[in-house]
C-alpha cells in the first residue's frame, strides 16, 4: 500500500475543502512523491466552482515546479476537464520530459477522443476499472490506450467507510484484465504482467 496525499477537487466544489485545505495540500505535497487524487470536476452540479478548482491545481502546480522530486506520481480526477487538466499541466512545464518530470496517471479517463490523443502524446498513463469498461466509449478508450502505458485501478471505496476486501479488488482487478485482453485480442496474463511492469516501473517497486 502506498499512500499519497491529495485534495479531491468534490471537497473544494462543495465547500468542505477552502485555501487553508489548499495551503495543506501544498505545504505537505511540496516534500511527497505519490500526489492524488486531484484535478478538476467540470460536472453539471459542480457548476461554478471552477474557477477555484482551477486556482487550486495552479497552486499544487506550482509547488509541485519549485520542489521537483524525482519519481513523482500524480494521479488525476478529470471529469468534462481533460483539455482544462492538459493546458494546466502543460503551463507549467509538468508535461516536458526530463528526469525531474513526473508520472502523470489519468485515473478513469472520460474526456473527448481528442483529449485522450493529446494526454496519450503527452506520455500520460491511464488507469482502467471495471465501472469504465461498462460503457461503450470507456471501452472504446481502453482499446486505444498503449499497453505501455496502461494501469488497473479499483476506485474503491465507492462511498466512505464502505467495508470491502482484498479478495474482492483482487477479483475486480481479474475481471478488468480479462475485459481488456478481449477488447485488444489477447490473453489476459498478457494484460496482467505489462500492468504489473508499468506498476514497478511507475512506483519504483522492488
Amino acid at each position: 500500500i502506498i499512500a499519497g496525499v491529495g485534495l479531491h477537487p468534490w471537497w473544494l466544489a462543495d465547500g468542505h475543502c477552502g485555501f487553508v485545505e489548499v495551503n495543506l495540500l501544498c505545504e505537505v505535497a511540496a516534500q511527497e512523491r505519490y500526489i492524488g487524487e486531484v484535478g478538476l470536476d467540470f460536472s453539471a452540479r459542480f457548476a461554478g466552482s471552477e474557477p477555484l478548482q482551477i486556482q487550486a491545481l495552479n497552486r499544487l502546480c506550482d509547488a509541485l515546479v519549485q520542489h521537483p522530486l524525482t519519481g513523482r506520481v500524480i494521479s488525476i480526477h478529470a471529469v468534462r476537464s481533460a483539455g482544462a487538466v492538459l493546458d494546466v499541466l502543460e503551463s507549467h512545464g509538468l508535461l516536458i520530459p526530463n528526469p525531474d518530470s513526473p508520472v502523470i496517471i489519468f485515473h478513469w479517463f472520460s474526456g473527448t477522443s481528442d483529449e485522450l490523443v493529446r494526454a496519450r502524446n503527452a506520455g500520460c498513463y491511464f488507469s482502467v476499472n471495471e465501472r469504465m469498461l461498462a460503457s461503450k466509449r470507456g471501452r472504446e478508450y481502453a482499446r486505444q490506450i498503449p499497453l505501455d502505458r496502461l494501469l488497473l485501478e479499483t476506485d474503491s471505496p465507492a462511498e466512505p467507510n464502505t467495508e470491502t476486501s482484498a479478495q474482492s479488488l483482487i477479483r475486480s482487478l481479474a475481471r478488468t484484465s480479462m475485459r481488456i485482453a478481449s477488447l485488444k485480442n489477447c490473453d489476459a496474463k498478457r494484460i496482467e504482467s505489462v500492468v504489473l511492469a508499468n506498476a514497478h516501473s511507475v512506483f519504483d517497486l522492488r
